[in-house]
């Protein structure tokens, strides 16, 4: 399939196939941010992407773990691993799940050959347009700097976005200005 999409007056033409994704919103982004899973599952649509919302996702355990009981969430590690491995991509819009579900479901439900798949398939959102579809590589290339500003001193960092790659990329039109 092909999409396109524009920056300014270009019109860049994207050739991919339409990966299914699935979308994992945790919970406390449904309870508190619920326009943060809307406009993930914007993006990924205006993107080309096929996407999925099982209606059985529940919390990835992560709060339970962290407070010391990550033996007590192993149903929900299962309940996450039934409702979204079936997916080419599980995409969410945090990173600490995603760390949690990649870093410690294998060790909790002692199956290290989950690993592997786990690390393959799921992915903060950022990190899935970036590494996955490579929209944002595309449209800047792979060698720029990224500067930020901290409490009035800046700093650089090679191969990573700059204000302006960021101007670009909001100007694409798939994040809305607030």
């Amino acid at each position: 399939l092909i999409s396109d999409f524009k920056l300014g007056s270009l019109t860049f033409i994207m050739e991919q196939s339409r990966p299914h994704v699935g979308l994992f919103i945790p919970c406390y982004v449904d309870q508190f941010y619920p326009q943060v899973g809307i406009a993930t599952l914007e993006i990924l649509e205006k993107l080309n992407c096929n996407v999925s919302y099982p209606l059985d996702q529940t919390c990835c355990g992560q709060p339970l773990a962290n407070s010391g009981y990550e033996r007590e969430t192993k149903e929900s590690c299962q309940q996450f691993l039934n409702s979204f491995l079936q997916f080419d991509y599980v995409v969410a819009p945090t990173g600490s799940c995603v760390h949690h579900i990649k870093e410690r479901y294998s060790k909790i439900l002692n199956a290290p050959e989950l690993q592997p798949s786990l690390n393959s398939k799921i992915f903060e959102l950022t990190e899935f347009l970036l590494d996955i579809l490579k929209v944002i590589r595309d449209l800047v290339g792979d060698d720029f700097p990224v500067w930020y500003r901290i409490n009035g001193h800046e700093y650089g960092m090679e191969g990573a976005l700059c204000l302006e790659d960021v101007k670009k990329i909001i100007s694409m039109g798939l994040f809305k200005k607030r």
